[in-house]
């Protein structure tokens, strides 16, 4: 296959991808902007792939026709290079008008993404607080939590007691297995202080 060619092949392939590229953007403009979230985010993201392909195979076509020397090339290789040049030109802005109605697209999806996650944060913390109100409605102590505490302050203790005794505190698994339940407590303990 010679340069113009494989020019061509390229060009097809782009003008193709293209298309894809286009024809998604509508339809995520219309009708594709009422379907879920999750399948409004999966679609940004074959947006963006397609996107990436077409840069990537514009660059390949630009190396292509940079490549065909312009004095060996016969009167229809030059006017092919020239065409095709200027379908690049075309099809680059075509892609800078396109990236702004994506920009567009991608801010409403990501908006309501947000919003998505405000509500559902809202309904987590309102049920902490509803458990929180009826143990305080019940008189229950929070027993869990205190002897927790108390664990972890006893695991404390005996790391620094154990790090004392211990000539290589880097290599002792039971050093490492302190480190780890105590992270696990604070973990816990987090936890239940972030659902008040």
């Amino acid at each position: 296959m010679n340069s113009r060619e494989e020019a061509k092949l390229l060009l097809s392939t782009i003008l193709n991808s293209w298309d894809e590229f286009s024809t998604r953007l509508k339809n995520m403009k219309g009708e594709d902007l009422e379907i879920d979230l999750f399948s409004q985010i999966d679609f940004l993201a074959q947006l963006d792939e397609v996107q990436g392909t077409i840069s990537m195979q514009m660059m390949q076509l630009e190396k292509h026709l940079f490549e065909m020397n312009e004095k060996r090339l016969s009167k229809e290789d030059l006017s092919f290079k020239k065409e095709s040049q200027q379908v690049l030109k075309n099809i680059q802005s075509k892609l800078t008008i396109a990236e702004e109605s994506y920009r567009e697209i991608a801010e409403e999806v990501l908006r309501r993404s947000e919003d998505r996650i405000n509500e559902l944060t809202d309904k987590i913390l309102e049920h902490h607080q509803t458990l929180e109100a009826s143990k305080r409605r019940t008189g229950l102590e929070l027993d869990e939590e205190n002897e927790l505490r108390g664990l972890r302050d006893s695991l404390e203790s005996y790391r620094e007691i154990r790090m004392e005794s211990v000539l290589n505190e880097a290599g002792d698994p039971i050093i490492d297995q302190l480190d780890s339940q105590m992270l696990a407590s604070d973990s816990a303990l987090l936890i239940d202080e972030s659902s008040v």
